[in-house]
């Protein structure tokens, strides 16, 4: 009871903090999953606004014109973006793609990676590589591209509802079709993007590699947001559009995340940015806040990937 009314309470009256106008001229984001409608567009929009030069991902040429013109029409034509295609479900179509974006990067190490894209279903769905779905978009993909492109700062999108977990993510979901419900599955895949970042961080902290290679990684709930995700059923998008955030407030936390100073993150002594409630400790989970369960998650990744 008390996990359904905090979720609850994280839908409606949210906080949407403004994003302060900070330059970023002469960095450069990749911000995932830029379908109109979501979050990530309208991330997208703020950092180009901001003036940084901004890779969006989608999955289809028609969405990537749409996500562009998006942008264009919020912040001029002089917006510094690029639409790249990919699949995030699709290891191979992902390595593609990221041999696309360190050809673009020239050697550069990219700034900023938002990994914003992610799906989720009432049903069990799996992906080309035969990995259930929800974990293979949000949590493997986004892994791959953080281990390949080893990004300066990293924002990751995942959800309050890792707290409805009835047990630590199984990195294989490897269970009997009905066993695991769709909604179980993305829960376990929101945790299993805390456990990661909070390895990535132990993995590639200041104090542990330097400043030169260390990586910045956060966690952020964007809270409840009224994205596509909900035009399958005219009913509920009405209902939830009476107490769920805009996609245009939704995108603000990442913004705010991947636009801040590192004096911003680093003040703060917790992985885990809450929409409503700001920097937000996770001590009170036991499941959160498993070292073990951290690192076993990143090692099967790492095996999955095939690093």
């Amino acid at each position: 009871m008390t996990t359904m009314l905090r979720l609850l309470g994280n839908v409606v009256w949210q906080g949407t903090p403004n994003v302060p106008a900070v330059d970023m001229n002469g960095k450069t984001a990749l911000v995932t999953g830029c379908t109109v409608g979501g979050t990530g567009a309208e991330t997208a929009c703020k950092l180009a606004e901001f003036g940084a030069k901004v890779f969006m991902t989608c999955r289809t040429e028609e969405k990537g014109k749409a996500a562009a013109n998006l942008v264009h029409t919020r912040v001029g034509a002089s917006a510094r973006i690029e639409v790249l295609l990919t699949d995030l479900s699709d290891l191979d179509s992902i390595r593609s793609f990221l041999d696309v974006v360190k050809e673009k990067l020239g050697g550069s190490r990219l700034d900023v990676l938002v990994a914003n894209a992610g799906t989720k279903s009432i049903k069990r769905e799996t992906s080309k590589q035969g990995y259930e779905l929800s974990f293979a978009v949000a949590t493997l993909g986004h892994f791959l591209m953080v281990q390949a492109l080893m990004p300066k700062r990293v924002v990751w999108l995942t959800g309050d509802i890792y707290c409805t977990c009835k047990g630590p993510p199984d990195p294989n979901f490897d269970f009997e079709p009905g066993e695991l419900g769709g909604m179980e599955a993305y829960s376990r895949s929101c945790l299993a993007r805390l456990l990661l970042v909070k390895e990535l961080r132990r993995r590639y902290g200041s104090a542990t590699v330097g400043e030169e290679q260390s990586m910045e990684v956060v966690a952020v709930h964007p809270g409840g947001v009224l994205t596509n995700i909900f035009d399958f059923n005219y009913f509920m998008r009405y209902v939830a559009s009476w107490v769920m955030l805009t996609p245009e407030q939704g995108g603000r936390s990442a913004a705010f995340l991947a636009s801040c100073s590192s004096d911003e993150i680093q003040e703060n002594n917790t992985h885990y940015f809450h929409s409503k409630y700001g920097w937000y400790k996770l001590e009170q989970n036991d499941l959160a806040m498993d070292d073990d369960a951290a690192t076993k998650i990143y090692e099967t990744c790492e095996q999955l990937c095939g690093i």
